[in-house]
């Protein structure tokens, strides 16, 4: 397994993993749980680009969370820079794509759960147009609508996120994960059934080593020859690894459990030009280092769509 690690001094911040998912998160007694798509704050730093010269959607990376609120309470989204001053509610297309609660209404086909849903969509193009470069989080508010409030109001933030105007060089040694999830995953705490939910996240790493698999089915004529039935080439690839934490390698399974994976290559020094690559894991190799707290995963991919078929039937 090859572990890729950043020089310190090079282009980005050393970062810490990577995840598109916070499962739920307890609140005291009287609030019980809320699930949210937030990226925990335990990630570290995750790189994010946005390019004022082009709307180029390779170069423009967003960010989506989706949350759940509670009858009783109100959840909000605020964007703060990285000294943790306040800089905007998200809840208009200043900055992105709002969905309201009762986006997903019972009238247009959704549950009376996911009704309570809301969520947002952040395109780090606008924040760069209108704050430039540095360092933002995302804060999610949890308030109690009731008088005197049945609990403190609770804070959730998200990862440090490094925004950079795009380049080349700056997104070397990267990968950028897009995922539409729909569906419900136990445990997680949202069903996405129909919602068509989509998230990205951009980690350190190499996305490639593109091989071909091939698959043939033959049979022997009454002359003992072998006789071409049909015969296939299947496109493999890998995504190498760069330490994750602990707490962040169930949150990588998330990402696997997808209905939609869309993985796009940065490394100035790949083979293959690899942007927008459907496909579908096949297999993770993990590999521990004595007692330290981090683990190296080497994830196995096939491409979604096998279109390279050779039939002598039809």
């Amino acid at each position: 397994m090859a572990i890729i690690q950043r020089v310190p001094g090079t282009r980005l911040t050393p970062l810490n993993g990577m995840s598109t998912q916070l499962v739920t998160q307890t609140l005291d007694t009287e609030a019980t749980t809320i699930a949210t798509t937030l990226v925990s704050e335990c990630v570290g730093a995750l790189p994010v680009f946005g390019d004022l010269f082009s709307d180029d959607l390779q170069n423009n990376d967003f960010s989506s969370f989706l949350a759940y609120q509670r009858p009783g309470t109100t959840v909000s989204f605020k964007l703060f820079d990285e000294n943790c001053n306040f800089l905007a509610n998200l809840n208009d297309s200043t900055y992105g794509t709002y969905y309201p609660i009762y986006y997903f209404s019972q009238a247009n086909g959704f549950t009376s759960f996911q009704a309570n849903y809301l969520g947002y969509k952040l395109e780090w193009q606008k924040v760069l147009s209108i704050h430039g470069d540095g360092g933002y989080k995302i804060k999610k508010t949890t308030i109690s609508n009731s008088l005197p409030p049945s609990f403190k109001e609770i804070e959730e933030c998200s990862c440090f996120f490094e925004l950079l105007q795009y380049s080349n060089f700056f997104a070397d040694e990267t990968v950028r994960i897009e995922t539409t999830q729909n569906g419900y995953i136990i445990g997680e705490g949202l069903d996405y059934t129909n919602t068509n939910w989509t998230e990205q996240i951009r980690i350190p790493g190499f996305f490639g080593n593109k091989q071909r698999r091939l698959e043939q089915d033959n049979y022997l004529d009454k002359n003992r020859r072998t006789t071409q039935i049909q015969d296939s080439l299947i496109h493999e690839f890998t995504l190498e690894p760069y330490f994750w934490p602990d707490c962040l390698r169930d949150q990588i399974d998330l990402i696997l459990l997808a209905n939609e994976i869309l993985v796009s290559d940065y490394n100035i020094d790949n083979t293959d030009d690899l942007k927008n690559i459907s496909v579908i894991p096949t297999s993770m190799e993990t590999e521990y280092f004595g007692k330290s707290n981090k683990a190296a995963d080497e994830i196995k991919f096939e491409e979604r769509r096998k279109n390279r078929v050779k039939r002598n039937v039809k």
